[in-house]
């Protein structure tokens, strides 16, 4: 799912669906309330039944509602991440402008910021591993009652079988023992009320707890793409990049000094050219001097001038 393509309110919808079915629910029991009273209210020789029953529900509206609370916030971080997509495709000048500085996504933003500002390094799976852990233990309550229901029922059904047996045993210690009947039949009876009890609250319950934790997964499946393909390209520094444009610096430094030795050989052999030039000329020079003498040599042979002059 790309963050373009995400859209906020699944949250939203799961948590509708969760209230309309317990509305259901409720006008299920009050419509079969006579039904649903005589199978787990009246007539009956303990109150076994009564606490596991009542226990079995009682930790289905725990649940519930933890999950209702769970998908309200959920609702709320959907929202706020939104804002944040939006303003980062808008390029608002401050990308957290009408997001919650407390919400999973702002804050995700500012540390992000700050660690750039800081100079330190920025470590996306570790950033992640921390969120997953976060909404994890948010789970760990309905995870409980999730695993827990469908053992209620079973313990139900070994208590009550117990009570059966025991109204057996009553039984068969007196040909008439209609006490013994009786429990044995009410052992038997809320045996399977709680089973029922049990394996309708599961169902129902497992339905919205997989779904609160799909909506959790796709919100942090669009935080993650949203953190990997907009906000780390802002703030951190590819470790391949700067090694890449530093090899490129060295490459450079690499001809320039090449291009040194170069120009340094060409100016030793200027040198040697110039030292050899300047011996010739010497030796030229010494001998335009003896030539110069003996012209004025000559000149003053053939004009006859003395020596002196």
């Amino acid at each position: 799912m790309e963050p373009a393509e995400y859209r906020p309110g699944y949250a939203r919808n799961v948590l509708i669906a969760m209230l309309l079915g317990v509305v259901l629910a409720v006008g299920i029991v009050i419509w079969q309330w006579p039904t649903i009273a005589s199978l787990y209210i009246q007539n009956q020789l303990t109150d076994v039944g009564l606490v596991i029953n009542g226990a079995i529900f009682l930790l289905l509206a725990a649940g519930l509602v933890r999950l209702a609370v769970i998908l309200m916030r959920l609702n709320r971080e959907e929202g706020a991440l939104a804002r944040l997509r939006d303003n980062l495709f808008g390029h608002v000048e401050d990308p957290l402008r009408g997001v919650e500085p407390e919400s999973v996504a702002g804050r995700r933003y500012a540390m992000l910021r700050s660690l750039h500002e800081r100079n330190a390094a920025i470590e996306q799976g570790a950033i992640a591993a921390t969120l997953a852990a976060r909404e994890n233990r948010a789970v760990s309550f309905p995870r409980y009652v999730h695993n827990v229901l469908i053992l209620t029922g079973v313990f139900g059904t070994i208590v009550s079988l117990s009570i059966a047996l025991l109204g057996a045993s009553d039984l068969l210690e007196t040909s008439v023992n209609v006490g013994g009947m009786g429990l044995m039949i009410h052992g038997m009876s809320t045996a399977l009320a709680t089973t029922v009890s049990a394996i309708l609250s599961y169902l129902f319950f497992s339905w919205f707890f997989i779904k609160t934790t799909d909506a959790q997964s796709r919100f942090v499946t669009a935080l993650e793409q949203l953190t990997t393909q907009h906000l780390l390209p802002r703030f951190k520094v590819q470790t391949e990049t700067v090694l890449y444009e530093f090899s490129g610096l060295i490459r450079s430094l690499q001809g320039l000094v090449e291009q040194m030795l170069s120009s340094q050989k060409q100016i030793s052999q200027i040198e040697t050219r110039l030292a050899a030039t300047t011996l010739d000329f010497h030796a030229r020079l010494k001998g335009v001097t003896a030539d110069m003498g003996r012209i004025k040599q000559l000149l003053r042979d053939g004009f006859r001038l003395p020596s002196g002059e």
